[in-house]
């Protein structure tokens, strides 16, 4: 199951759909040609973003709001001329704030195409996203390739997540940990896993793990609740908090009962299919400290130590503004190297505890690694953020696929605002009863 890209909403309509061509009428058309633009609804809350060359020449874009979609349950609009064709995609973003579905929480939304024949379309890579000094605005982002009848669904997941600072003091945790939470309608069924997980950009730093939780289906409150999510600021600057909250399935896919297309159609059997996962993006940004960094400037350092014989050096540069003193310092331990195997063995042996990578500096860094041949020495769970006095172990990951013995390089490299250090070390691979 994928979990990492939250754009992963894919849609089907067990069930045929003919709606009268109502809906509120639109006024004058938006122009767009060859180098593309945008084009807004009557009401200002639908935005289309044409790219250049996805019309050959000048057209009339007009977005009405439909009068048959109840506001507490969605939303409906008219794209005309009805049947345009692009030939790349065409992003949708929806703003709702200030309707029923946002009034309590943040409500998780759904879009479907309708052609005038009925046939009903489900755009792909859709995800909603939240985002505003409150989370106030909600935008539903898609993308569609034509023009038919568009529909919005609210409510199939509520999503809330206690206060987040705008501001928060520089190199210190944030005044409480997050929770986050999700509850989901009833009619939203087959879904196996609730994850949290976190991608926000420096200096705000997320200090615990991706969460996956089996969910238990048969728990009458269709909530899940994540406590404890610590975040906390590092050195001076601006960033973003951006949590993912989602829902997740091993058997493929699951499904809703569409209340709003039931309500259309008279129905009760209209359902959407989603594949893989469907959820939520919450974006604020984050000033830590006074939001810019110290414009004093000194050149960075590094040390470096290895257990037993292994073959070891270490380089760094410097660039950027930091605050004096020791504030790029990387130190690598517990290297594994060497490994021995039989030819023909299915696996290799595992360290999965080491490397130990310390952050002996006064400045955050961010942690990277490489090797020379990532078959024998992939070093994994680099991609992170160590701040002062912190540690990580780096599993290495090995197998086995060649007849003869060789060495393979490594690199683990630190680097921020003064600068990036590394360190370098070898692998001996021994192979043993090779032909």
């Amino acid at each position: 199951m994928k979990q990492s890209k939250l754009a992963l909403v894919v849609l089907s309509i067990g069930a045929a759909l003919f709606i009268a061509c109502g809906g509120g009428g639109g006024g004058g058309g938006t122009t767009i040609g060859a180098i593309g633009g945008t084009a807004t609804s009557d009401d200002g809350r639908l935005t289309l973003s044409v790219p250049a060359g996805a019309l050959p020449s000048d057209t009339s874009i007009t977005i009405s709001r439909r009068s048959d979609v109840d506001s507490s349950m969605g939303l409906g609009y008219t794209l005309e001329p009805d049947g345009l064709t692009f030939a790349m995609p065409v992003d949708v973003s929806v703003n709702y704030t200030g309707l029923p579905a946002s009034s309590s929480g943040m409500s998780g939304a759904a879009m479907a195409l309708v052609s005038s024949d009925g046939t009903i379309e489900t755009p792909p890579g859709q995800s909603n996203v939240f985002s505003g000094s409150s989370f106030g605005t909600s935008v539903a982002l898609g993308q569609i390739s034509h023009f038919s009848r568009l529909y919005i669904e609210f409510g199939l997941v509520t999503y809330t997540i206690s206060d987040v600072p705008s501001q928060n003091p520089a190199n210190s945790p944030f005044p409480s940990p997050l929770t986050a939470s999700m509850t989901v309608s009833p009619q939203l069924t087959g879904w196996d896993t609730a994850f949290f997980e976190d991608n926000s950009t420096l200096p705000v730093i997320y200090t615990g793990n991706p969460l996956a939780i089996p969910f238990d289906l048969g728990l009458e409150t269709h909530m899940y609740t994540f406590p404890n999510l610590n975040y906390k600021c590092g050195d001076p600057g601006t960033g973003e908090f951006y949590g993912t909250l989602g829902l997740g399935t091993n058997s493929g896919e699951f499904t809703y009962s569409s209340l709003l297309l039931a309500a259309l159609l008279n129905n009760e059997q209209a359902t959407l299919t989603f594949s893989e996962s469907f959820g939520a993006i919450l974006r604020k940004e984050v000033v830590c400290g006074n939001g810019s960094s110290s414009s004093s400037s000194s050149s960075s350092s590094s040390s470096s130590s290895s257990s037993s014989s292994s073959s070891t050096s270490s380089s760094s540069s410097s660039s950027g503004s930091c605050s004096g003193g020791n504030e790029l310092q990387l130190s690598v331990s517990d290297i594994l190297v060497q490994i021995t195997h039989q030819y023909g063995e299915s696996s290799c042996p595992q360290n999965e505890d080491g490397p130990m990578v310390s952050n002996t500096g006064t400045e955050c860094f961010t942690l990277t690694c490489g090797s020379s041949d990532p078959t024998y020495a992939l070093l994994t769970g680099c991609d992170q953020t160590l701040c002062p006095n912190e540690s990580v172990s780096v599993g290495s990951r090995f197998t086995c696929s060649t007849a003869s013995d060789m060495t393979v390089d490594w690199t683990i490299t630190a680097s921020n605002q003064c600068g990036q250090t590394s360190v370098d070390g070898q692998l001996a691979v021994d192979v043993q009863g090779a032909p």
